[in-house]
């Protein structure tokens, strides 16, 4: 009598292995690009407080320098802000330039607020279309 494992046992471990490593694979890149997207919300929190105060304070939106926002030093986002020539309002924005995951669609990574021109409410954040960058940012949208 002989001991040890059949060459078909062995094959329907490697097979069981493979399925298994098949569906994980997948949710962890998927993981680790919301881990990475979750950055937004902090660095978008923060600029709402600091540009509300600002509303307050003078009664006009300001730029990242008049507000003292320093956005956050990232590899995944560059963040900077928009200023419209026609009502002088800064918009914040952050534009991801390293994949995450499925969201990497040509001129459709940026993340910016929609904004009133009193500043009174942030009523929602425009996200990239893509269905894979708006999974990434679920609750950014509820700040405000």
């Amino acid at each position: 009598m002989k001991n040890g494992f059949t060459l078909i046992e062995l094959m329907v471990v490697v097979v069981i292995i493979g399925i298994l490593a098949s569906l994980a694979i997948p949710k962890m890149f998927g993981i680790s690009a919301k881990a990475r997207a979750a950055e937004l919300g902090p660095a978008l929190a923060t600029w709402v407080k600091l540009e509300r105060s600002y509303v307050s304070e003078t009664g006009g939106t300001g730029c990242f320098i008049s507000i003292a926002y320093t956005p956050p030093v990232s590899n995944t986002f560059s963040y900077s802000e928009n200023i419209t020539s026609t009502n002088s309002i800064a918009y914040w924005q952050a534009k991801n330039t390293d994949p995450l995951g499925d969201c990497f669609v040509s001129n459709a990574n940026v993340w910016q607020p929609n904004l009133t021109p009193q500043l009174n409410t942030i009523p929602n954040l425009v996200v990239p279309t893509a269905a894979a960058c708006m999974v990434l940012s679920p609750t950014l949208a509820k700040i405000n």
